[in-house]
């Protein structure tokens, strides 16, 4: 792999990135959904990491930075009666 090849432009970051969703609508009416969805992200191009070391020691580490993430939810409607 080449460190600081002409194929990227300036300031383009070389990574992969990758999302994953599910929507469902359950039961006969579909008033309600369910979603899952997974997100991905992994920087490959030598990246100076930015937290609290010393910058050459930063600077050495030049592995690969992988990111994840994943979440959902349910949403269902439902009638609400004022207290009157």
């Amino acid at each position: 792999m080449e460190r600081n090849s002409n194929r990227h432009r300036r300031g383009e970051l070389n990574a992969n990135v990758f999302y994953g969703l599910t929507v469902e609508m359950p039961g006969r009416s579909g008033s309600g959904e369910w979603r899952v969805f997974g997100l991905g992200c992994d920087y490959r191009d030598g990246v100076v990491k930015t937290y609290n070391r010393l910058l050459a020691v930063r600077a050495a580490d030049t592995g690969h930075i992988n990111i994840g993430t994943y979440g959902g939810h349910y949403l269902q409607p439902f009638n609400c009666h004022s207290a009157r």
